[in-house]
Parts: structure tokens; sequence; C-alpha cells
């Protein structure tokens, strides 16, 4: 199903990342030549009563966690709903497959 050079890193609940984890994932998307990382939401986690739709984001490996929190930076709508709220379950790969 992975690419032979896969390695995963399985965090169980609580927030997407926190700090040190964010540039631990950084560090290894660098080391695997990553462009780019997408962040998408599990489906099977939530229902779609609210009809909002499920979470897919793409952004540059050196994007930073300053930038991706920042509510005056390009991402203002993402940053509170996808790093911050309890119990949510995401996937997060760089564009290599490792």
């Amino acid at each position: 199903m992975f690419n032979a050079n896969f390695k995963l890193a399985a965090q169980r609940a609580g927030i997407l990342f926190n700090e040190d984890e964010y540039y631990f994932l950084q560090r290894g998307m660098r080391k695997a030549e990553d462009e780019f990382f997408v962040i998408i939401e599990n489906q099977y986690t939530r229902s779609l009563k609210n009809d909002f739709p499920y979470l897919r984001f793409k952004f540059p490996v050196e994007t930073t966690l300053e930038s991706l929190n920042s509510e005056v930076q390009n991402f203002p709508d993402i940053s509170y709903e996808t790093l911050n709220v309890l119990n949510k379950h995401f996937f997060v790969f760089g564009d290599s497959g490792k």
C-alpha cells in the first residue's frame, strides 16, 4: 500500500501537531525531498450534517508553523479549525510518498 521507504508517525488524539512535532515533520519531509505536503481530514470520523466539506489543504514544505497559525497570513480560514480543535482526524502526506 505504501512505498518501501514510507515512514509512519502516528499520534493519538489532541491537536494536529504542536511546534516540536511540526518541525520534526518538516525536517523529515526535507530529508525525503518533499516539495509539498497535504493535510486531509479523515472523512469517516464526522458526519456532514452541517454541510461543511471535509478539509483538504496543500502547502509548500517550507511553510512555517507561524504562518499556518497566523490569522493575518495566507491561511486565516484554516488555522484554528485544523490546527487547534481537539479530536479531529487528519492525514498528513508529503508529495514524495516517503
